[in-house]
């Protein structure tokens, strides 16, 4: 949203001009392709740790290269800055810092050579798979380092351009979950001394583990900008809206998420506690209430649990607050999950698996949303094979059938951890 021609797409979608940042931002992206196949490579780099932390940073810096040459390209184009020999000037001191082959001085060109140095790193690491590379024979680009690099880079542009070397510009890491563990101590030690016209925005999920000393301290050295939903009614309320503009585009009619997934018992809203409901949830009545009854009668443990909370096993209905936040919702997915596929063998005295095919309970738009954690890209994917699977029932409505919902949810999570898997050092830690 920061970039250049973000900026204009948003103020030729809302008719006004974008409100004046202070800064140029260039973004630059972490899935850099070949990280995990350097982490499946392990074995080959385990006698020269080295040399893989060095070929990880040199992806890292080319790709920050080429997201500097994009920003160029951008603000050329969009700022109405074209001239040749200022391009050329600044292409020039481009190639003879970053050690680019002589060749005519374009950005556009430039960008090739970058991108040609993306395919030469890949071949460094398949050749350190062979065994057959050493620290030796890297070239003296390998070596550049990132911060450096894109500092001077921005520094040229604006004497190129005849700027105010004072201006600022911003680097933007969005993603950092997918960045190695070296990049995160870099970034976070850089908050706290660094070229003052560089403005650092970081984004990541999970938060890394910043606490080391020599790091920079929230408030101290940065603001954190939480962009998570304060609460699941407003995070639902987003992600519905969501799904319904992704139905929109795919079914082309006017159906809404809930009546092409349905409803789901054990990712019901328990926020939502309208008044127009007989039975809230957890109370007495509800589906909750008669599951937990159900289950503490034959399970011991549960029974004790409750009586120890001050929770009557024979009437499981806490009053609203604190108590029903910190035991009834906790033992809710438990208690659904141990009803479904399990049961209490009075022979043996104990809980066994139920021997018959389960039917799963990952359905309707409450699983779908919950699932999803709020995560646009994820939830987008769910939706869109959600809509590829839509089927008519008998009264002609657009439906997804329970068992559709759980295989795309099974899929869509395995790859989700399949994803997470190829995070670098996600196995190690």
């Amino acid at each position: 949203m920061l970039t250049v021609p973000a900026r204009k797409a948003w103020a030729k979608k809302c008719g006004r001009e974008f409100p004046h940042l202070g800064f140029a931002a260039i973004y630059i992206p972490m899935d850099v392709h070949f990280q995990d196949q350097m982490e499946r490579a392990e074995a080959a780099f385990a006698s020269l740790p080295q040399l893989k932390d060095r070929i990880s940073q040199a992806a890292v810096t080319v790709t920050a290269q080429l997201a500097c040459i994009e920003c160029f390209l951008d603000r050329i184009k969009c700022e109405k800055l074209t001239d040749p020999k200022k391009e050329c000037a600044l292409a020039t001191k481009l190639i003879q810092t970053w050690y680019l082959p002589a060749q005519v001085p374009s950005l556009l060109i430039l960008r090739v050579s970058l991108r040609e140095r993306m395919v030469r790193l890949a071949e460094l690491v398949n050749r350190a798979v062979a065994r057959n590379l050493v620290g030796d024979d890297l070239p003296n680009w390998v070596f550049l380092e990132l911060l450096t690099s894109t500092s001077f880079a921005c520094e040229a542009f604006d004497t190129a351009f005849d700027f105010d070397l004072r201006s600022r510009w911003a680097l933007c890491f969005d993603e950092l979950e997918l960045a190695p563990k070296w990049l995160l101590d870099l970034l976070f030690r850089s908050l706290r001394s660094t070229d003052p016209r560089i403005l650092f925005k970081l984004g990541t999920s999970p938060h890394p583990n910043i606490s080391t000393p020599g790091h920079a301290s929230a408030l101290n050295d940065f603001d954190p900008i939480k962009l998570w939903a304060p609460s699941m009614q407003n995070r639902r309320r987003f992600c519905e809206q969501l799904a319904q503009q992704t139905i929109s585009q795919r079914l082309n009619e006017s159906v809404t998420p809930s009546a092409l997934l349905g409803e789901s018992a054990l990712f019901g809203d328990d926020e939502d506690e309208s008044t127009n409901i007989t039975a809230r949830p957890y109370g007495r009545g509800s589906e909750e209430w008669q599951l937990i009854l159900q289950e503490s009668q034959t399970d011991n443990t549960l029974s004790q649990y409750l009586q120890d909370k001050g929770i009557d096993p024979t009437d499981p209905s806490p009053p609203p607050g604190a108590l029903r936040d910190s035991v009834m919702r906790k033992i809710k997915p438990l208690v659904f999950f141990r009803h479904n596929y399990s049961k209490y063998d009075n022979s043996r005295n104990k809980r066994v698996r139920k021997a018959r095919k389960i039917r799963s309970e990952f359905f309707g738009i409450p699983a779908v949303l919950d699932i999803s954690d709020g995560n646009p890209r994820f939830l987008k994917r769910i939706f869109e094979e959600m809509c590829a699977a839509a089927k008519r029932n008998e009264s002609g409505k657009l439906i997804v059938e329970k068992n559709s919902q759980s295989r795309i949810l099974s899929l869509v999570s395995l790859q989700f951890h399949n994803y997470i898997r190829g995070i670098p050092g996600s196995q190690s830690d």
